[in-house]
């Protein structure tokens, strides 16, 4: 049995939409007719955005079990300095550019500018207009 309740659900691409209500259909038991936008109905198809995975966190308290009380500040910046990686090492000049455009425009992660700067050629302006479509 589903126990949830409409406040439990929230739909990030469809809180800007509106649903306009139409005329009553002639059947008394009949919802009403319903329009939507095209902005809402573009929201709908739009993929959801990935869910934090809270791996630095996770190591944090896993580290600081293992070390049994060890100083949170430095854990962190040991987890993040092991977790950076140059995803643009292999690049040359033209793409590592290319990705730095991409990522100061949209700022969106290494892993999206570089899909989808791979995807389109390292087309700088394909990418970005396929990032605001909403395609990673």
């Amino acid at each position: 049995m589903n126990t949830s309740s409409s406040t439990d659900l929230h739909y990030p691409n469809l809180e800007h939409c509106d649903i306009i209500p139409g005329a009553a259909s002639t059947n008394k038991n009949a919802p009403p007719n319903v329009t939507l936008s095209s902005e809402c109905l573009e929201a709908m198809a739009a993929p959801l955005p990935d869910l934090y995975d809270f791996y630095i966190e996770k190591e944090i308290q896993r580290n600081m079990k293992q070390k049994e009380g060890g100083n949170p500040t430095e854990l962190l910046s040991s987890i993040a300095s092991n977790s950076k990686k140059d995803v643009t090492e292999n690049f040359s000049l033209f793409q590592r550019e290319a990705f730095k455009k991409m990522k100061s425009i949209t700022d969106a992660s290494d892993d999206v500018c570089v899909t989808l700067l791979s995807k389109t050629g390292f087309k700088l302006n394909d990418s970005i207009e396929l990032f605001y479509r909403g395609e990673r």
